[in-house]
């Protein structure tokens, strides 16, 4: 089965959509040595009763939500690493199977959902936007980072690698490296997640310097605070 099938088939629209939220307090009945009883006995309560968390489920409601959709759908297929090119079929695929509805809603389907698989749509669609959006800086630092620039993006919209990326590269000194990171808000720990010296050391704080970095780096920089 080719990948595009493999993920036109793996798409069920009622699963997919789930997020666990906060479970509730339920009870189940045991004999006295722990094992399940019959419907018979808990009607008679021969059973002890015993307290347990029952798992519950919700639609998704935030970004935050939508992220863990797709970086659970993306986990079911660890034969890719581009999380760019698995984005355009799913993409593709989740439009060409509500094309198939005709605009109509399966019996058997919450209508509600519809709504919530073009939210879903319009959160990819518009972080890939966003991503794209930092192509400039990426081209302006060719002589300071070592990536492609879809990695970059997300690094910098995200503040976190994509699954399956190796670390951006820095081409200079560790001080630029954390004079980039405090001009764009990222942790140290955070940066050293996402960045690694052409030394292959990690980032520190002592990597801090007070000293301004060399010109072009701070021009660049301002341009896009």
């Amino acid at each position: 089965m080719g990948f595009k099938n493999q993920i036109l088939n793996g798409i069920n629209f009622s699963l997919m959509f789930q997020i666990e939220g906060e479970p509730r307090q339920g009870f189940e009945w045991k004999d006295k040595y722990g094992n399940d009883i019959d419907i018979e006995d808990k009607v008679k309560k021969l059973g002890i009763r015993t307290p347990i968390e029952v798992r519950q489920f919700r639609y998704p409601e935030t970004d935050e939500d939508f992220k863990t959709i797709f970086d659970r759908e993306f986990s079911k297929h660890p034969e890719l690493i581009d999380r760019n090119i698995f984005k355009a079929w799913h993409v593709k695929e989740i439009e060409s199977k509500l094309k198939n509805y005709q605009g109509e809603t399966p019996e058997e389907t919450d209508p509600k959902l519809f709504e919530i698989i073009r939210k879903y749509l319009d959160y990819l669609k518009s972080n890939e936007d966003r991503i794209k959006q930092w192509n400039p800086l990426f081209y302006e630092l060719h002589n300071y980072v070592s990536c492609m620039p879809e990695t970059f993006g997300y690094v910098m919209e995200n503040h976190r690698l994509p699954k399956g990326e190796e670390k951006i590269k820095w081409n200079t000194y560790k001080s630029d490296a954390m004079y980039f990171a405090v001009k764009f808000n990222f942790e140290v720990s955070v940066f050293d997640k996402c960045f690694i010296h052409k030394d292959g050391k990690q980032f520190k704080d002592n990597n801090k310097t007070q000293t301004t970095p060399k010109e072009p780096l701070p021009t660049i920089i301002e341009r896009y605070l």
